[in-house]
């Protein structure tokens, strides 16, 4: 009984959450696009970020980081003894890897756009 009212206000909390969160985000956005229209500038720069992150790669990776976590963990669980802990640490450690690596392959093509921007002018 206990469980099923403690599931139950889980749920109501993180819906609750959810609105709250949607409704913050939404209350910046009018409050930038109101700054933007202030200062005479084009909407789209809201809708058109100037680097162009690869959403592809940045999962690909982590999920690539993850998979090799998961693989040290089973060998720390095997040989170290260490239980759930070394599953845990090499996942978020691999993980952390693939998300910095996807990083620096962003910020290099960054640098590529620039420098043709560059040398095209």
């Amino acid at each position: 009984m206990v469980e099923g009212i403690l599931a139950l206000s889980m749920v109501i909390i993180a819906v609750i959450g959810g609105i709250i969160i949607v409704l913050y985000l939404r209350k910046n956005l009018n409050i930038e696009r109101m700054a933007l229209i202030e200062r005479g500038k084009d909407l789209k720069e809201l809708w058109a970020p100037d680097r162009a992150s690869s959403t592809a790669l940045h999962i690909a990776l982590v999920m690539i980081g993850g998979g090799i976590g998961l693989l040290v963990g089973d060998f720390l669980d095997h040989v170290a003894n260490m239980e759930e802990v070394g599953y845990f640490a090499a996942l978020f450690i691999f993980g952390g890897i693939g998300l910095v690596v996807a990083y620096v392959i962003d910020e290099k093509k960054r640098e590529r756009r620039e420098a043709k921007k560059r040398s095209e002018l």
